[in-house]
């Protein structure tokens, strides 16, 4: 063999040598970086969030504004860093969906508020995204008309004209209503309290 072929051929080998030398490194780097940026980022729990789900007032009347209350925590920790926290609601039979953004209001708990003017039944699923996570549930809730009646002869929309008595820490409270209430319209009322013996 001639001494420049012989030249070529470790020069080619040395070569290839080095480019398999140099990618080792190459890659052995990024790898070593790739692992270092990891163990700098803080971690992220496995333990799923928990929502807790709550309307406000109880006893939701039309015309009224009700609050929708979520509480989030993973473990036993609040979670006050969610990325989207959401309401769909809708009446029910109707095709249209309302979605009502919630704010923070601190601790984990995140709340939207809105005026339920039609009484019947309602369906709001909240929306839940914090931690790479999403939770959702659906919840059936009625929303019941102002008017209240004792069933006996009187139309819808009157109170009863026999007096609603209720005592608490011996206070006795009256109201008598002698006409026909009309729902948003303001009226005067007339209470008296006794106290008891």
């Amino acid at each position: 063999m001639p001494i420049s072929v012989a030249k070529q051929t470790l020069t080619g080998r040395i070569g290839r040598i080095s480019v398999a030398v140099l990618l080792t490194v190459i890659l052995g780097t990024f790898l070593t970086a790739c692992n270092k940026v990891e163990n700098d980022s803080p971690l992220v729990s496995a333990e799923p969030i928990a929502v807790k789900f709550a309307i406000e007032p109880n006893r939701l009347l039309a015309g009224n504004v009700a609050t929708f209350r979520v509480t989030v925590t993973q473990g036993s920790e609040p979670v006050s860093d969610a990325n989207d926290v959401k309401f769909e609601l809708w009446h029910e039979g109707d095709a249209q969906h309302e979605f009502i953004r919630a704010s923070h209001a601190g601790k984990g708990v995140y709340l939207a508020r809105k005026r339920l003017d039609r009484p019947g039944k309602y369906h709001v699923i909240y929306h839940v995204t914090a931690r790479d996570m999403h939770s959702m549930d659906e919840v059936l809730f009625t929303v019941e008309s102002t008017s209240v009646g004792s069933g006996k002869g009187e139309k819808e929309g009157q109170l009863s004209a026999v007096p609603e008595a209720q005592t608490h820490s011996r206070v006795t409270i009256d109201l008598k209503v002698q006409k026909t209430l009309i729902a948003q319209q303001e009226e005067m009322f007339t209470v008296t309290l006794t106290q008891l013996p």
